[in-house]
């Protein structure tokens, strides 16, 4: 800021003379009072640097310091982080495990002892069992602020929040409320064995999840919770769903236009945000050409919406935003003609890459073999009496189900259908595909609350997976308010082979950076991918703190361009999940070398690049002049109730009512002055 006002006070000291025309007057007396300001300004500022920040003192220790050359090792340095960040990533799989392993042992124990609780409602249970993050009076008592979690929780309780559609006194909801409160000392043992822990819960298919810590629910801009329903979040379906290649298939005819259609969109958007990366996705816009009352032609086609015109794309966060902002620019026009939109999904589930493990087709459609009147099949003609229209459009289902049975004949897996009809009564086409094709038919009302209205979608992909197998997932916005994070998720089965939920456990991605960054120097820096190669973190992206949305992973080779060819080797190795170093000679003339590992608790690889002038590192260290002072709690009140301040900095005991509290943050109205080891200088926070 000051020098902004230098410079304001220079340019105007340098063109007051062509302010003031040259008539005789004395302008000396203004030149004189510009130059004073100037060095007013300028003694205050020097005055500030040495009473306010001791700058004597501190270039006077950078003139005195001991400078030392360390020769860097870049393997050295990649072994010691792939060993502190596997310990990181080990710790996190091993709370996830013994939530999984209570969790099981605790629906087994509770339904040999009795089938279910005697309560009613839910009320009812009390608060050891049930404190709820949606019911003020439920909350837990004592909520403080954390800013490990950037909230009010609470270390001695869990809560839980309920899905808005689910029924609360429903017997499955009070069932898994009770069940899952055993949960509890599981939650806090972890805490206990890893500090660093972030959100650990449990989500049910009841549409319910028990978090720990406890927290208050965020509300709306009314002041209103706002929903949650675990089952449609990435750590659920991840766990639960399985890899499976989906094809939407919507009637885009201009008899879908208006409620109907919106209803569409809504389905096939509801099945997007389902999707993993796991996953193969595409979807098709049926409709065809027709003429109007008139005789106008009217040109409308059946088309492919992904960027892919031929072939699945892989359920990418790309890939599924793209295909949500295609779908909501779709407007209903054109006839009923399904038979081209059935032909192409089935080329497209035939097609390679996909997935082979699921093949499922998801019809929205109201069911109506017309368009109206305004459709018409043909030109029309002239007469004497004047034109006449072509005849009114009506579509024969019958061929629709034999190219469909032909269809499924040629792939394998084959093809479940999900028919949803809109509104209509119109059930005999959609109803007939889905039961000839091992699906299910459900008839839609309004848009709301899709995830429960098509629970027949989601309960049959739960079913059908039955995997135990955990995974780590994508990296996702955290819905609780932490950022970016990736969730160690576990699919849980009782005895009897039931999905009784999905434990998780997370860790957020500023926390992986900081693993990576704290160990750089110089010039060097860092990234790390996933076995796609997709690139998680890069200095030339935006930081992981200051997104607002799940974010779009870019190739890692669009962002170490320089030398494509012999990049693409380490790209290659990495996805292989390869340990190696390579050197790289750049079109700049300066040469990288890159250093990378795998780790092996998790899918990622990360590298370290060095150039030439990094691999010697001049490091200062503190004059041997300089005398000794009192210890500086500065840098341990940057990391706020980080468990080495509670350790390093005394307890203070204040007056009654607060015996015995730490106070690591005193209030506004004193002072904790940390000396620096600086004589005279002193920092007030």
């Amino acid at each position: 800021m000051w020098s902004v006002v230098a410079l304001v006070i220079l340019i105007v000291q340098s063109s007051v003379g062509h302010i003031f025309p040259d008539d005789g007057r004395d302008i000396g007396t203004l030149e004189g009072d510009v130059q004073n300001w100037a060095m007013l300004i300028q003694n205050y500022i020097l005055q500030l640097a040495s009473d306010g920040i001791n700058r004597h003192y501190s270039q006077s220790y950078l003139d005195q310091a001991n400078y030392t050359f360390e020769q860097k090792n870049g393997s050295e340095i990649v072994s010691l982080v792939k060993k502190d960040l596997g310990e990181f990533f080990r710790k996190k799989k091993r709370a996830a495990m013994s939530l999984a392993t209570k969790v099981q042992e605790i629906y087994d124990s509770y339904f040999s002892r009795n089938t279910s609780t005697k309560v009613e409602k839910l009320t009812e249970l009390n608060k050891t069992m049930y404190r709820d993050s949606d019911i003020f009076e439920k909350l837990p008592d004592d909520l403080q602020f954390i800013p490990y979690f950037k909230q009010q929780v609470s270390w001695n309780y869990s809560t839980i929040k309920i899905a808005d559609e689910v029924p609360r006194d429903d017997q499955v909801t009070i069932d898994t409320v009770v069940l899952s409160a055993e949960l509890e000392e599981a939650f806090k043992e972890n805490k206990r064995k890893d500090p660093l822990l972030r959100w650990q819960y449990f989500g049910s298919p009841a549409g319910l999840v028990r978090i720990y810590p406890g927290r208050e629910w965020s509300t709306n801009f009314a002041g209103f919770y706002n929903d949650y329903d675990p089952r449609v979040r990435p750590w659920y379906i991840a766990a639960t769903s399985g890899p499976k290649d989906v094809v939407i298939i919507l009637d885009c005819s201009l008899s879908m236009d208006g409620e109907k259609f919106n209803i569409a969109k809504g389905v096939a958007k509801t099945v997007i945000n389902t999707l993993t990366k796991q996953d193969y996705v595409n979807v098709i816009c049926a409709r065809a050409s027709h003429w109007n009352s008139v005789g106008k032609l009217r040109h409308y086609g059946t088309t492919v919406l992904s960027c892919q015109q031929e072939k699945m794309v892989q359920a990418t966060i790309a890939h599924r935003k793209d295909l949500k902002e295609k779908i909501q620019k779709l407007k209903a026009g054109g006839t009923s003609e399904l038979r081209r939109g059935f032909e192409m999904a089935y080329d497209l589930l035939n097609s390679k890459p996909r997935t082979g493990c699921q093949s499922i087709i998801v019809f929205a459609t109201d069911g109506l073999d017309t368009d109206g009147e305004s459709i018409r099949c043909g030109p029309g003609y002239y007469t004497r009496s004047g034109y006449v229209p072509g005849p009114v459009c009506r579509y024969n289902w019958t061929k629709v189900w034999s190219t469909i049975d032909k269809k499924d004949k040629e792939i394998a897996p084959q093809a479940r259908i999900f028919s949803y009809l809109i509104k209509e009564d119109a059930e005999v086409f959609p109803g007939k595909l889905a039961c000839t094709h091992r699906g299910s038919f459900v008839k839609l009302s309004t848009g709301e609350n899709l995830i429960f209205q098509m629970r027949n979608y989601f309960d049959f992909l739960s079913s059908i997976a039955k995997s135990t197998e955990p995974l780590w997932t994508s990296p996702y916005i955290d819905a609780w308010g932490l950022g970016i994070m990736v969730t160690y998720a576990i699919p849980v089965l009782s005895k009897d082979g039931k999905t009784i939920g999905v434990v998780g456990v997370d860790a957020t991605l500023d926390q992986i950076e900081n693993f990576l960054t704290k160990h750089q120097w110089g010039n060097v820096y860092s990234f790390l991918i996933n076995t796609e190669g997709e690139t998680i973190f890069h200095p030339k992206l935006k930081p992981s703190t200051n997104l607002l949305e799940d974010p779009i992973f870019i190739p890692i080779s669009q962002l170490e361009n320089q030398q494509p060819k012999e990049f693409s080797i380490i790209e290659i190795e990495m996805k292989e999940r390869k340990n190696n170093h390579k050197f790289i000679e750049g079109k700049d003339g300066k040469s990288k070398s890159y250093f990378y590992a795998a780790l092996n608790e998790s899918e990622y690889s990360f590298a370290y690049v060095l150039q030439d002038t990094d691999k010697e590192f001049r490091r200062s260290q503190e004059p041997t002049t300089r005398p000794p002072n009192t210890k500086s709690y500065y840098n341990l009140l940057k990391e706020y109730q980080s468990p080495v301040v509670r350790k390093k900095i005394p307890t203070r005991r204040q007056g009654t009512g607060h015996q015995g509290k730490r106070d690591f943050i005193p209030r506004t109205d004193r002072q904790l002055r940390a000396f620096y080891n600086l004589p005279g200088a002193k920092v007030t926070l």
